[in-house]
């Protein structure tokens, strides 16, 4: 009897175990995903520093050529 009982519990610690590694994983999932997404996020703020940059800079070029022609 305390055989048998020793091998359920053998089994309910591995049970344990896979949810904890199950719960392990998906947390390194969700942090990745969060990486992720703010990498993206920093990306699209230098597209649009670069952008806005670019336009100051076509803006310059256009006062420029105004203030040359005059």
């Amino acid at each position: 009897m305390h055989i048998k009982y020793r091998h359920v519990e053998e089994e309910e610690e591995e049970e344990e175990e896979e949810k904890e590694e199950e719960e392990e994983e998906e947390e390194e999932e969700e942090e990745e995903e969060e990486e992720e997404e703010e990498e993206e996020e920093e990306e699209e703020e230098e597209e649009e520093e670069e952008e806005e940059e670019e336009e100051e800079e076509e803006e310059e070029e256009e006062e420029d050529g105004e203030g040359g022609r005059g």
